[in-house]
């Protein structure tokens, strides 16, 4: 069984390879707290599989119409599991419970045309562009994470007119590619400052993203910018190792000005 985050898709496939059968789950503390699960015995890759018995699950547009399967909206759970309310909180519990039942989990995600459940991330997360398109982080910051060559990533781009994705280098897998190739350097910020080194992260978040075949606003691949040091729990990581993308965008604002600059 897995649960608590969205098992990457990498990993998940490793999983399938190996022989060894994942049952990936979703839910939250306010559904008791499972949802839905793959089945045993024909469990579906990339998905949090089917509602449980009793439980009914629904995805919402901005308009609050339900979308059709395969499109993406806010997911809303109705069933024995939910909750009746926070304790003596009345309007954060309307805020989130409706009247007769569904309960807004404030994550997005979609229905395959089989009824397996996919989650895309916390809907707060999701960025829209100058355009007005809409972009869920997570899956793309999966994606270009999948590289060994990758620490972690960061999908910014709010209000602007392309995405961008801020990239946290595998130092150590990092200094024994540049070794490999006589690159030299003395210290981690003189190496992801290489023009090399750039084209090469460039290069590896093109083919992460057309291997996991994303399809980006207008069809352009993102910007990148390397950071010469790793997030750091208490700075840009919860306890959990959860992004503070508030606090990332603070603390990297120039880096990030630089791009859209550039």
């Amino acid at each position: 069984m897995c649960g608590g985050a969205p098992l990457a898709a990498w990993l998940d496939r490793w999983f399938y390879a190996a022989g060894l059968t994942v049952l990936e789950g979703y839910g939250l503390t306010e559904t008791s707290p499972v949802v839905s699960v793959r089945s045993e015995h024909a469990p579906v890759l990339g998905t949090a599989g089917q509602p449980l018995p009793f439980t009914e699950v629904k995805v919402i547009g901005e308009d609050g119409a339900e979308c059709p399967r395969g499109a993406k909206g806010r997911i809303l759970v109705r069933g024995p599991q939910v909750m009746r309310g926070y304790h003596r909180d009345e309007a954060a519990t309307r805020e989130v419970l409706s009247a007769d039942g569904w309960f807004s989990t404030g994550d997005m995600g979609l229905l395959t045309l089989d009824g397996n459940l996919v989650v895309l991330g916390r809907s707060r997360h999701t960025i829209t562009l100058r355009s007005g398109e809409r972009l869920e982080p997570e899956p793309l910051e999966a994606l270009v994470a999948e590289s060994p060559y990758v620490q972690d990533a960061v999908v910014v781009g709010e209000n602007r007119e392309v995405p961008a994705v801020l990239v946290v280098p595998a130092l150590e897998e990092l200094a024994g590619w540049a070794s490999e190739r006589g690159i030299p350097f003395d210290d981690s910020r003189e190496l992801v400052h290489n023009p090399a080194v750039f084209r090469f992260y460039q290069e590896e978040v093109q083919a992460r993203l057309a291997g996991g075949g994303l399809a980006l606003p207008g069809g352009r691949m993102p910007r990148i910018a390397l950071l010469p040091s790793r997030f750091e729990v208490g700075r840009e990581l919860t306890r959990t190792h959860s992004k503070r993308r508030e606090v990332i965008a603070r603390l990297h604002e120039g880096v990030i000005e630089r791009l859209y600059r550039s």
